[in-house]
């Protein structure tokens, strides 16, 4: 059905408690990208919250590409979102109900990738981390702090170790070498096919990242699903690089773009 007219019932789980999961993937040159990985993703979500449902991969890619067609955007995103169902009593979880939406796929502004962009700390630690929910309270609430104070988006960490951004992956370079969080954090596709083609060429570290060598950093970057490789240049007060694009970044972000075109 057309977007204006998909509806919920105010007695989904999603509405009521905020009970729910989701993906986001995108095309590239008329392919779903890394398909097989998203899908994967999304299945572990849902496993992780217990969602009781039959909808198979298989169901799934064959309604995203009827829907792709019918939509007719040369280069959509998809979203699955997968709630919690009808409740009876507003409370226990029923059938899940499954919305997949096609999107005109959006990209930051290039000058993020030319410039590098800001990010904000804040202290934070999500619940159940390495599941993909529907809960983006803090983030949405530290939007206008972040258009305030001019940054892209916000870094959370828990005091002492930095875990990830609100929509991204986070990694440092330090002697060349790219540090990124191993724990506590949803681990993304693109996140993991970056530490594939780097590794190719640097020595990677996945451990635990301290708030202090955020100062201390050569360079910084993050990964997402939309915004590919994005060079970070400044956190909070402190500029990375002097404000400027680490080589490196530049490198893992010709990588990724070669590994795309490649598929």
């Amino acid at each position: 059905m057309e977007a204006e007219h998909a509806k919920l019932h105010v007695s989904d789980l999603s509405i009521l408690r905020g009970f729910g999961v989701f993906d986001f993937f995108r095309t590239s040159k008329g392919k779903l990208l890394f398909i097989e990985d998203y899908l994967a993703r999304f299945r572990n979500s849902t496993n992780t919250f217990n969602f009781s449902h039959d909808y198979s991969d298989e169901f799934i890619k064959d309604h995203v590409l009827k829907l792709i067609e019918l939509n007719g955007y040369d280069e959509p995103s998809v979203k699955l979102i997968m709630t919690g169902g009808y409740s009876h009593n507003g409370f226990e979880p029923t059938t899940p109900n499954l919305i997949i939406q096609i999107e005109p796929l959006k990209f930051p502004a290039k000058h993020y990738y030319t410039d590098g962009a800001k990010l904000i700390t804040h202290k934070y630690v999500r619940e159940f981390p390495e599941v993909k929910s529907t809960n983006y309270l803090t983030a949405i609430m530290l939007s206008g702090k972040c258009k305030s104070e001019n940054a892209l988006d916000v870094l959370y960490h828990d005091g002492e170790i930095v875990s990830e951004v609100t929509r991204s992956n986070f990694f440092i370079v330090k002697d060349r070498k790219i540090i990124t969080a191993k724990t506590g954090i949803l681990k993304g596709v693109t996140r993991g096919k970056v530490l594939g083609v780097a590794k190719g060429y640097y020595e990677v570290e996945e451990r635990e990242l301290g708030v202090n060598e955020l100062e201390t950093a050569d360079e910084a970057f993050i990964t997402s699903t939309n915004k590919k490789v994005m060079p970070i240049t400044q956190i909070d007060n402190y500029k990375i690089y002097n404000g400027n694009v680490g080589e490196v970044t530049k490198h893992l972000m010709a990588l990724f773009f070669e590994l795309e075109e490649a598929q």
